[in-house]
């Protein structure tokens, strides 16, 4: 029996998630799940993948509508917790600059990123499956806000990648990689906005839809973007330093090899 391609995207998507899971959970042990909550985000990235990708598998198999709206919704959800992971990185960053404006804007951005990731995934929702035209009109307008927010945020934070390099020659030893892995994955992730954008903004689209889409499209301006992302931000956390909290002597940044 030949696999349909979209169960073997699927298939190669586990192939990388799973490892991704426990190498994320690798880093978040290494520099503490509550300091550093960035690479957090690469978990939750890894768990959703894995299950979505688990679904769409099954979904081919059984021929279930409920499976492959469970799989789309949960496929469509990968650019807000990048973008979480590259807010966190370049906050740790620019505090070590001592930047406190940039830090500043840097915790607040995060908020509508997280309203972004609301509303994709909710307005995706409403797109696939058995929608009444109604459902389907409110829900292409609410993935389209999600994704215009997305878009802001991100370029916000390209604005911030550029200043941030402005005073490279500031920043401790070891702190250089977590900078240079958030510009290297900026265009990576512009093509994986853009694959977004294109879906939500051409929900009729049969090259770029979650259920139903032209499978290559997905393959190279979905699926890579979000591969080579997440192994810049794991190693980034293999790499950097870790923070270490010494009582009555503020933060101190201790040399860990990967």
């Amino acid at each position: 029996m030949t696999l349909p391609s979209n169960s073997r995207l699927a298939i190669a998507e586990l192939i990388f998630y799973v490892p991704a899971l426990a190498l994320s959970i690798a880093v978040n042990v290494r520099h503490g799940f509550r300091r550093q909550l960035g690479w957090f985000y690469l978990v939750l990235l890894s768990m959703v993948r894995v299950v979505g990708n688990s679904m769409e598998i099954a979904a081919n198999s059984k021929n279930s509508i409920n499976l492959f709206v469970g799989a789309a919704v949960l496929n469509g959800v990968g650019l807000s917790p990048l973008l979480l992971t590259m807010t966190a990185m370049l906050k740790r960053v620019n505090k070590d600059l001592l930047h406190g404006h940039l830090e500043r804007i840097l915790y607040w951005v995060r908020i509508p990123i997280l309203v972004a990731l609301i509303l994709t995934a909710y307005g995706g929702s409403r797109l696939y499956g058995e929608a009444s035209p109604s459902d389907y009109k409110s829900g292409e307008g609410i993935a389209r806000a999600g994704i215009i927010i997305l878009f802001v945020a991100f370029g916000l934070l390209v604005l911030i990648t550029v200043l941030s390099f402005s005073h490279l020659r500031q920043l401790r030893s070891g702190e250089s990689v977590m900078l240079y892995a958030v510009a290297i994955s900026i265009p990576f992730l512009l093509v994986r906005l853009t694959y977004s954008a294109l879906m939500y903004f051409n929900t009729h689209s049969k090259t770029f839809n979650l259920t139903g889409g032209n499978i290559w499209a997905r393959a190279f301006m979905a699926v890579p973007e979000e591969w080579i992302t997440v192994m810049l931000y794991i190693s980034a956390g293999i790499l950097a330093p870790k923070l270490v909290s010494k009582s009555g002597e503020g933060d101190k940044y201790e040399l860990v090899g990967p």
